[in-house]
């Protein structure tokens, strides 16, 4: 982790809360009714807030420099959002896993991820998501 300041306490309380949202998704199950009933809009599939909330601790875990964590989330987000096919949500996990694993310095990994992304958005042009547009979350 960092060293301490203001900018870790935020990170620390914002890992806590999209802890706890992945709890109460996962304990609903993804595909429940009690689930689909906390979704703010209907259009939302339980699947792909779970693939959200996996992703929100991963980006947490990042800014904490909790690196090896931080991979383990989007990973399983990625598989949720591809399931769902939400190629938008896929693109952008897809360039967040290949940040974290250049930034780490597993470089053949964080290309691999990268060219998965350009291709997948390559393929899948849409109105949110045009071929060559970058997508930069970090």
């Amino acid at each position: 982790m960092s060293q301490g300041g203001k900018n870790d306490k935020h990170s620390i309380s914002a890992l806590e809360w999209y802890e706890k949202q992945l709890s109460v998704i996962e304990q609903f199950g993804s595909d429940s009714g009690a689930a689909q009933d906390s979704v703010r809009s209907q259009k939302e599939h339980p699947k792909l807030l779970k693939g959200r909330a996996l992703g929100n601790v991963g980006n947490a875990l990042r800014n904490l420099m909790d690196l090896p964590r931080a991979c383990e989330f989007p990973e399983r987000a990625l598989r949720a959002f591809q399931e769902m096919g939400d190629v938008r949500s896929e693109a952008i996990t897809l360039n967040n896993l290949s940040s974290i694993y250049l930034y780490i310095g597993q470089i053949r990994k964080g290309q691999e991820y990268a060219k998965l992304q350009a291709d997948l958005v390559a393929s899948n042009p849409s109105p949110k998501l045009m071929p060559g547009q970058q997508i930069d979350i970090l």
